[in-house]
């Protein structure tokens, strides 16, 4: 235990470690040395929970996009359809499965163009 001055009275301030072991010291603390105490705490806690979600983020194994989520080029598009890249480059605004990703990059999403199919067949 460390001896502090509060209140012009010395108090015997127990670690962490002792408060946890006997949380009825908390009880004949000072505010000011309780507060500074649960800030102290505040900032472990944060500090311990900020490092298992980087380790829970670092060993999860990264997801396979699924067929679902699958994004082409515009060249893969024109082959999955048949056509000319061209052809959806000029009709790109007719096309909702055709999204821009720069200046003049432009992506098709696989899911996308299976439900754009699926619209046109009869």
């Amino acid at each position: 235990m460390l001896n502090v001055l509060a209140d012009r009275h010395p108090v015997a301030v127990p670690t962490v470690d002792e408060l946890a072991s006997a949380p009825e010291l908390a009880a004949i603390l000072p505010a000011a040395v309780t507060a500074a105490l649960l800030g102290r705490c505040r900032v472990a806690a944060a500090a311990l929970e900020a490092r298992l979600l980087m380790l829970a983020i670092e060993t999860r194994p990264p997801e396979a996009k699924s067929e679902t989520e699958k994004t082409l080029t515009i060249k893969e598009a024109a082959a999955l359809l048949h056509k000319k890249p061209q052809y959806l480059y000029r009709g790109k605004s007719r096309f909702p499965f055709i999204r821009k990703i720069g200046a003049r990059s432009y992506v098709c999403d696989a899911a996308g163009i299976q439900r754009w199919l699926s619209t046109r067949k009869a």
